[in-house]
């Protein structure tokens, strides 16, 4: 098990108000690629479909996950810091989520401080990790909106096709409202493309056209294309990063990681 690295730690929210983007393969690359360099990593399923946790320890129900950890914070409980964290195979830890977690989040809209939740529970373990990685839904809801809230730095992942620009600027309004008041030092990491084609003329107008939109937010080089290995690494319940360390894919996100710790 990997040590702690460094007296910070980093947390880093991956969202944007669509689904399909790659967006929980990439939390869970990211986290692997991480891992694999020797830092202590948290993955945080914040997510009601689960799919990272399904990814990595299967489809059972985890004995405790984060709708646990979400009701002490509203009945303004101090959880147990260790309560429903599992080590994955991949040398990083995960908080997992599951079906249950749905309805924590319209529980959460008649409860006050309501955006502060994940953020009361990040800070109390933030000092056991190196980096903690939150995957969010594919909304903006309440959800999205706690991880934005307890984190340093935000990523967006983003297909190259035509509704990404709205859905790229819907979280942009969602920063924007965030800074005014519960984090006002959230950063805005970048925009990275996922599932991307070479060969299509359109995704290389898409990717034009993105970084002409949002000429003053960083556009990574790195691009994450598609590949069935992917899907393949997910039914062996592996990261890409540990399925097939030679796909191009894998090599996407070593070179993502890298742009992404060099700023």
């Amino acid at each position: 098990m990997n040590t702690k690295k460094s007296s910070e730690c980093k947390v880093i929210a991956l969202a944007i108000q669509k689904g399909g983007v790659a967006k929980t393969t990439s939390s869970i690359a990211i986290s692997s690629v991480l891992a694999d360099k020797g830092y202590k990593v948290l993955l945080v399923d914040n997510d009601p479909q689960h799919n990272s946790t399904r990814s990595l320890i299967g489809s059972k129900e985890a004995e405790v996950s984060i709708s646990d950890i979400m009701e002490d914070m509203m009945n303004y409980t101090n959880p147990d810091l260790n309560k429903g964290i599992i080590q994955t195979r991949e040398n990083f830890d995960i908080l997992p989520a599951s079906d249950s977690y749905a309805g924590i989040e319209l529980r959460m809209i008649s409860i006050m401080n309501r955006e502060y939740f994940m953020k009361k529970y990040i800070d109390s373990i933030r000092s056991n990790y190196d980096y903690i990685v939150i995957d969010c839904p594919p909304n903006l809801g309440m959800l999205t909106i706690n991880a934005l809230v307890a984190s340093d730095e935000l990523f967006i992942p983003a297909q190259p096709q035509d509704y990404s620009a709205t859905a790229i600027q819907q979280v942009l309004n969602t920063v924007k409202m965030i800074w005014q008041y519960p984090n006002p030092n959230l950063k805005i990491g970048g925009i990275f493309l996922t599932l991307f084609d070479k060969r299509r003329n359109e995704d290389k107008l898409m990717q034009q056209n993105i970084s002409v939109a949002f000429s003053n937010i960083k556009l990574f080089e790195t691009k994450i294309p598609y590949s069935v290995k992917v899907s393949e690494a997910a039914r062996k319940r592996q990261s890409i990063i540990k399925y097939n360390d030679k796909c191009p894919v894998t090599l996407a996100y070593k070179n993502l990681v890298e742009e992404m710790l060099n700023g």
